[in-house]
């Protein structure tokens, strides 16, 4: 913005007290170019579609001079002499505010000041004081540019004597060349929104550092730097839904000497969540059950799903589908018969996909037992089942993970082998697997987990296992348990509690894992009937309160935990009765909270076992299972 001339001071309201004083009505332009300006032609017109003239120019301004106009004769500055003196047009500056333009003899609009809904500073009595710019390099209608005379630095005295509230003829009280504005946020969506700002004439510039804050008050906890630009707009892409951020720009020198601009606060909107027309995987049977599905995004990153099932002549299958590009899903193939699946979870890394199940069996002498099985692909072929725990000791609840190594880690749910007590005679046992498939070692039972059941396992960047699971002290199931194996042959840590629901939550599942970019781990767990939980665990027995998530009346299942490509955790889950249910979700926002409740889908038939994953367009993927009798499939795009 660099017209030469601009409008620079405004007593809108006069000089003073006395009557001659109230319309003494003055203005100051001010050239900031390095050349004179010829004036003679020029107008400042009045209203927004200039047909009054307030006072036709003359004469010309020296570059980087002042130019004083003093309404009706020289008296209105009684000790400065004005360059135009002669009466306004119109009815003078109205104190409840003009739009005023400066025009060249062309006709030219050269600059503007729009105070049409009131004047943007200055005051009447009883101090009455003028309306400054700060910044004369500053684009017109940049409201933040202009302020009311200080009263300690002025210039002139009225009619009567008193010193004026202004600075005619002198550099406003205001001025400030480092000063620059921040416009407000434009085009704002879901995530992202649209920066705009007047540049900065700080000496030796060097760049504008995009601040952005939860809080209007830029607590450090909440404020980031979120980037480094030359230019003078951004477009911000990293925004969440539903969520007040607050801008301010820092613009820096060479010494790194910042001065800032104002605060622009935005609120994003609700972001347009979309699901597919549910996919059915597995038809309804009369002679068929179905268990628990898993879904994984396999090495070409496409989604498959495993589910147990069941016929009425007790043949047992564990099953598996593969999504085609044409959005259909494969022909299901049995990859595990006459061991059937129970309490599903499937593994996958590279080109390798791992199945981990219990199975069921008639013990010698009779009653029923669960053993936990394996299930291995690689590329595409699969093996035959291998017997990961020991037989006929109603093993159960089996999960794993994949190391670097690609070694598999695998825990389960089993009879305590150092317990005699009828009240604790559950406990939780690991093995290992090789990259080849060869079993390292025999199952391991894990220091304090007696009495523990649903466990889960995960590995982190160091190559570090952690075993949580859920406890007891009968007859209340309340607790959850952890244990270490840091692999250097020290082996599993005495378990340690990390939540105790004191008789009130009881845990019912397996707890679900996360681990985040700071080494941190979230816990979503199902307690009660009602409720999912979630709560974050700094690996040291320390956890946050828990945040709960409810449906009045509808039953929890297990919910999946799970990341996006920006690293946000989302937690999903069912809720059901025997009216209907649905698959709800949220997520972790930037500032710590968990966003409200968002619905997947709703329908009128129960729903259950919800699980899920997000791929890398993401593309949350969900599967569930519907009365023992059906399997579903959707999917859709997430924030």
């Amino acid at each position: 913005y660099f017209y030469p001339v601009v409008i620079n001071e405004i007593a809108w309201a006069g000089t003073g007290t006395s009557t001659k004083a109230r319309n003494d009505e003055w203005m100051e332009l001010y050239n900031k170019s390095d050349y004179p300006v010829n004036l003679s032609g020029w107008l400042i017109v009045e209203g927004k579609d200039s047909t009054t003239t307030v006072v036709a120019l003359q004469g010309q301004i020296d570059a980087h001079d002042y130019y004083l106009i003093e309404r009706t004769d020289d008296k209105t500055i009684s000790d400065i002499i004005a360059d135009l003196a002669k009466s306004f047009g119109g009815s003078g500056l109205s104190n409840s505010g003009e739009s005023l333009r400066l025009v060249d003899k062309q006709n030219q609009i050269i600059d503007i000041v729009d105070c049409s809904g009131g004047w943007l500073a200055g005051s009447a009595a009883p101090d009455y004081r003028s309306m400054e710019r700060v910044n004369p390099y500053l684009a017109f209608d940049v409201l933040g540019n202009w302020q009311s005379n200080s009263s300690s630095t002025r210039n002139g005295s009225n009619i009567d004597g008193q010193p004026i509230n202004g600075t005619p003829r002198a550099q406003n009280s205001a001025f400030n060349l480092e000063f620059f504005y921040l416009y407000p946020a434009e085009d704002t969506t879901a995530t992202s929104t649209k920066l705009k700002w007047t540049p900065s004439y700080i000496n030796n510039f060097k760049e504008y550092k995009i601040v952005r804050s939860f809080d209007a008050g830029f607590n450090a906890a909440s404020t980031t730097i979120v980037a480094a630009t030359t230019t003078t707009n951004f477009f911000d892409e990293s925004l969440e839904s539903e969520t007040t951020y607050y801008y301010k720009l820092s613009a820096c020198d060479l010494s790194d000497y910042c001065v800032s601009s104002n605060i622009a606060s935005t609120t994003t909107s609700e972001f347009p969540f979309s699901w597919a027309e549910p996919q059915i995987i597995s038809e309804f049977s009369t002679s068929t059950t179905v268990y628990m599905p898993d879904i994984i995004l396999v090495s070409d990153g496409t989604p498959a799903i495993i589910w147990g099932s069941s016929t009425s002549t007790e043949t047992r299958y564990v099953k598996f589908s593969k999504k085609s590009s044409d959005d259909t899903w494969s022909e299901s193939i049995n990859i595990s018969q006459d061991l059937g699946g129970y309490e599903m979870q499937v593994l996958g890394k590279d080109n390798r996909l791992e199945v981990l199940h219990s199975a069921w069996g008639n013990k010698e002498g009779g009653g029923i037992y669960f053993d936990v099985f394996s299930v291995r692909s690689e590329n595409g072929v699969w093996q035959p089942p291998q017997n990961i725990s020991q037989e006929g000791t109603n093993n159960s609840w089996a999960a794993g993970t994949i190391d670097s190594a690609m070694t598999t880690h695998i825990v389960w749910q089993g009879l305590s082998q150092s317990s005699s007590s009828p009240f604790y005679s559950k406990a939780i046992f690991y093995r290992a697997v090789d990259s080849s498939g060869l079993f390292l070692g025999m199952p391991e039972e894990i220091p304090g987990s007696i009495n523990g059941f649903s466990p889960n396992i995960i590995v982190d960047s160091q190559n570090k296992l952690y075993v949580f699971w859920s406890g007891c002290t009968p007859p209340y199931c309340d607790e959850i348990f952890y244990s270490i194996n840091n692999l250097d042959g020290s082996g599993w840590s005495e378990g340690q509690m990390i939540f105790d629901g004191k008789f009130e939550s009881t845990i019912s599942g397996r707890p679900q894992i996360l681990l985040d970019e700071n080494n941190q781990f979230l816990l979503a767990w199902q307690q009660r009937s009602y409720e999912i939980a979630v709560t974050k665990f700094d690996g040291l027995a320390s956890t946050t309160e828990k945040t709960i998530f409810s449906k009045a009346n509808k039953q929890a299942s297990t919910p999946s935990l799970i990341v996006n490509n920006f690293k946000k955790p989302y937690v999903f889950w069912s809720h059901g009765s025997d009216t209907g249910g649905g698959i709800y979700f949220s997520w972790q926002k930037q500032n710590g909270q968990w966003q409200e409740i968002k619905t997947a889908l709703e329908k009128s038939q129960p729903i259950m076992w919800a699980r899920a994953v997000i791929d890398l367009n993401n593309i949350a993927h969900l599967v569930w299972g519907n009365d023992h009798l059906e399997i579903y499939y959707t999917y859709g795009k997430i924030e």
